[in-house]
C-alpha cells in the first residue's frame, strides 16, 4: 500500500500535503497545551493560527519539499495547477471554519489580549477591561480610574515596542513579562496594586 502511495505521484503530494498541515496544527497545539499558559494566551495562539492559515491560502503557501511534489504532479498531468489551489483553498478554508467555532469559547476574553503583552498596551483596551471587570469583581471604576492610569502610563514607557518585541523573539512567557514590569515598578516605588488586579482577573 505504501509503496503504490510513493509510487503515484498525485497521492504522494496530498500525503506530503496532509503531514504538512498536521505538523503545524501540531505546533499550536503543543504551545495551547502547556501547564503555565493563560485563557487569554490560548486565545491568541488560536487566532494566530488561523490568520496564518488565511495567509496560507491567499498567498498559496507550500512547504519546499510540498512544492516540489506539486510541480511533479503537473507535469505528470495528474491535476491542473488552479484544480490543486482549489482544494488546498476548500481544505484551509474548512480548517479555519473548524477553528472559529471551536473558540468561540473565548470570544469574551478577546477584549483583554492586551494582557498577553504581545503588543504594547493601549489605554483604550485597558480601560474597557476595567469597566467589565467593574460589572463583575469588587473594583470601583470611579475611584481606580485614574490611579491605572498613572500607573499605565509608567507601563507603557518601560513596555516599549523595543522591550516587546525582545519579549516576543525569546518567547518570554506572559507571566514573567508581567513579573518584570511590576518588579520594575516596585524597584522605582511606583505603586501598581489597582493594575495588577486587571491583570489578574483576566487570567
Amino acid at each position: 500500500m505504501i509503496k503504490k502511495i510513493f509510487g503515484n505521484p498525485t497521492l504522494k503530494f496530498w500525503l506530503y500535503f496532509v503531514k504538512e498541515q498536521a505538523d503545524y496544527f501540531k505546533e499550536t497545539v503543543l504551545k495551547i497545551e502547556s501547564d503555565n499558559i493563560s485563557a487569554i494566551d490560548v486565545a491568541f495562539h488560536l487566532d494566530e493560527l488561523r490568520g496564518n492559515i488565511m495567509l496560507r491560502k491567499d498567498e498559496h503557501y507550500l512547504s519546499p519539499d510540498v512544492e516540489a511534489e506539486k510541480t511533479q504532479v503537473i507535469k505528470n498531468g495528474g491535476l491542473k495547477e488552479s484544480r490543486i489551489n482549489q482544494i488546498i483553498s476548500s481544505f484551509l478554508d474548512t480548517a479555519n471554519d473548524y477553528l472559529g467555532e471551536w473558540s468561540e469559547q473565548f470570544e469574551q476574553i478577546r477584549t483583554f489580549r492586551w494582557v498577553s503583552m504581545r503588543t504594547v498596551p493601549i489605554w483604550n483596551e485597558i480601560n474597557n477591561t476595567m469597566k467589565d471587570i467593574s460589572e463583575r469583581f469588587n473594583f470601583d471604576l470611579n475611584v481606580n480610574s485614574s490611579k491605572v492610569f498613572c500607573q499605565y502610563g509608567f507601563i507603557k514607557t518601560y513596555c516599549s515596542s523595543d522591550k516587546i518585541t525582545a519579549w516576543n523573539k525569546c518567547k518570554t512567557p506572559t507571566e514573567e513579562r508581567w513579573v518584570q514590569v511590576f518588579r520594575h515598578m516596585e524597584t522605582e516605588q511606583v505603586p501598581y496594586l489597582e493594575f495588577s488586579q486587571n491583570v489578574s482577573n483576566d487570567e
